[in-house]
């Protein structure tokens, strides 16, 4: 991975046990999380996603200043004790994370640039693919839906985990206008596409060292 990136983790969460009470501690373990990253060099700002369909299904969104300041975080023991340990008891996890390749849109008073919606779309490249073609496709089609209206802010991903993995991350006003132009089928690449609601968002980051405002 290029250590100079910037690196976005996806955390795909499933309670194990789906119901009002747990979905409000995995918010509270959430919380928790959120205040440790905040105290680390080079965290930019994190998301709690929910499925409108299921209280078990949770994503967490982090974003950071390179990949040198996310291995810092994480490698701590604290990272475990402080961040982890609660989200882990409530939850499965099945965790990603790579280098953004293009991004578009931002800003806004609460760092995540505005939208309700997050829309999530994870293409698999299949044998035989390009991934340069690939990975200019979908920079091209984030172009495009940053050009329509209720975009907020997007991101492509390189899984460093899987080869040939890619995630397309949009916030948006419009879920159903971002669902239409970020997953359509492809020749050379599988994909699954997942809309959630944003639950819970960090503060802007802080301009002078990358860190987020508290």
């Amino acid at each position: 991975m290029n250590e100079t990136a910037p690196v976005v983790v996806v955390a795909h969460f499933e309670l194990a046990d789906a119901c009002e009470q747990n979905a409000d501690a995995f918010e509270k373990a959430f919380a928790q999380y959120w205040d440790y990253c905040a105290d680390q060099e080079g965290f930019l700002r994190a998301l709690l996603l929910r499925s409108p369909d299921s209280l078990g299904s949770q994503v967490i969104l982090t974003e950071w200043r390179d990949a040198l300041a996310y291995k810092a975080a994480v490698s701590s023991p604290a990272f475990y004790v402080c961040a982890g340990a609660e989200l882990l008891d409530l939850a499965d996890l099945d965790n990603d994370h790579g280098k953004v390749l293009a991004a578009a849109g931002g800003g806004g008073q609460d760092g995540g640039g505005g939208g309700p919606r997050c829309v999530l779309t994870t293409y698999t490249l299949r044998e035989g693919g390009a991934a340069g073609e690939l990975e200019r496709a979908l920079g091209a089609e984030l172009g495009d839906a940053a050009r329509q209206p209720g975009f907020g802010r997007g991101s492509v991903i390189a899984s460093a985990r899987r080869a040939g993995r890619y995630t397309t991350v949009v916030r948006t006003e419009d879920a159903a206008r971002a669902v239409a132009r970020l997953s359509a089928a492809r020749a050379d690449a599988d994909h699954v596409t997942r809309v959630y609601d944003v639950i819970a968002q960090s503060p802007a980051p802080a301009a002078e060292n990358g860190t987020a405002a508290r």
